[in-house]
C-alpha cells in the first residue's frame, strides 16, 4: 500500500511556508500559494485573471512568481513564460521574473514538511531590457537543495534601479 498522494496545490503551500521561514520580509502577506486570481495577462478586458502557483510580492520589490509542476512537468516552462509581462491586479506591477520549479517526487508521495531538505530542479525566466523573454540556464535546469548551499527557497532578488531584469545573475541563490 502506498502512502498519501499530495496534489500540486498542497506542495505549493509547503513551498510557500518554506519561503516564509527563509526571509523576515516574507510573511503570509507577501508570499502566497494558490491565491485567488491576482494577475492579469493580455489586453485588459479580453482575458481572465490568472492564479500563480506561488507569488512573492514584497513591498518595494518587483513581484516574482514560481510556477511548479511535478515530473514529467510538461507545461511548467510554458506556464512560467506566459506569466512574463503580466501585471498584478492590486498594484499593477509587471511580472519580470518567474521561476519554473520541478519539485522532487518525494514531495508528491511523502511528508510535505521535508520540503526544507528537498532537491528541486528550476530555471529562471525573465524579461531582458528589450522586453523579450529569456531563460537561464538556456538549456536544461539547475538542481539545488538546502544542503548544497544554493537552495532556491533562499533566493533573494537584487534589483537594478530601472527594475528591468537584464541579467539572470540578478536572481541570486544562497
Amino acid at each position: 500500500m502506498s502512502g498519501p498522494r499530495n496534489a500540486e496545490p498542497q506542495a505549493n503551500g509547503a513551498l510557500a511556508r518554506a519561503l516564509r521561514r527563509r526571509n523576515p520580509d516574507w510573511t503570509d502577506r507577501t508570499v502566497h500559494a494558490e491565491r485567488i486570481p491576482v494577475i492579469h495577462q493580455g489586453v485588459p478586458g479580453t482575458s481572465a485573471a490568472k492564479r500563480p502557483d506561488i507569488l512573492v510580492a514584497a513591498p518595494r520589490r518587483q513581484p516574482v512568481i514560481a510556477e511548479t509542476e511535478f515530473d514529467p512537468a510538461r507545461t511548467v516552462e510554458q506556464d512560467a513564460t506566459a506569466r512574463l509581462g503580466a501585471s498584478l491586479h492590486s498594484a499593477g506591477d509587471e511580472i519580470e521574473g518567474v521561476l519554473s520549479v520541478v519539485p522532487p517526487e518525494s514531495l508528491k508521495t511523502g511528508d510535505l514538511e521535508t520540503v526544507d531538505n528537498a532537491e528541486f530542479r528550476y530555471a529562471t525566466h525573465y524579461l531582458n531590457s528589450d522586453g523579450e523573454g529569456m531563460r537561464w540556464p538556456p538549456h536544461a535546469s539547475v538542481s539545488a537543495s538546502r544542503g548544497s548551499g544554493r537552495c532556491w527557497c533562499r533566493w533573494r532578488l537584487l534589483y537594478p534601479t530601472s527594475f528591468r531584469l537584464t541579467d539572470p545573475r540578478l536572481f541570486l541563490l544562497e
